[in-house]
């Protein structure tokens, strides 16, 4: 799956159903990372395979070199980006896997269809569509949880 705008392709190599979610995430030279999120329940491991990656957990931004590697826990704001101008590749392990199976399909499908801006960003109808069928899956950092829900279905009427 890939996200051209975004500078990044992830192939998951844990089959569909396992309770574990492994993928391969590729960063290329233009990568900009998500916004600092947080997963409700789930905990997420990097092990950096190639490259530098730099990881924001909590307020604190950390550069993992090839083989190392953090596990972020859950409900820990986080995101991540590679060094400008070089690729990085990261296994990525999310536990339980099966909500960010679900939403990371179909992030990468609304890529697929072209309905991101250049940068890889969902437009907003459409991002909150995807918050509100995957609500375990992920949240914003910064927005409290109980207004997020309500957000999102006001924010997502009209998105096909």
């Amino acid at each position: 799956m890939t996200n051209t705008g975004a500078g990044e392709r992830a192939t998951f190599l844990s089959a569909d159903g396992a309770p574990v979610l492994e993928l391969l995430l590729e960063l290329g030279p233009s990568h900009h990372g998500p916004p600092p999120h947080i997963h409700p329940e789930a905990e997420e491991s990097f092990t950096v395979a190639q490259g530098t990656l730099h990881l924001l957990i909590g307020r604190r931004w950390q550069p993992f070199e090839t083989g190392q590697g953090a596990t972020v826990r859950p409900g820990t704001r986080h995101t991540y980006r590679g060094l400008p101008g070089a690729p990085a590749r990261a296994l990525v392990r999310i536990t339980p896997g099966a909500p960010m199976r679900a939403f990371l399909t179909d992030l990468y499908g609304l890529a697929a269809n072209d309905r991101v801006d250049a940068e890889g960003s969902p437009r907003l109808r459409d991002a909150a569509k995807l918050f509100q069928e995957h609500p375990g899956a992920m949240s914003l950092a910064g927005v409290p949880g109980w207004v997020q829900g309500p957000l999102w279905r006001a924010l997502s009427r009209g998105a096909a």
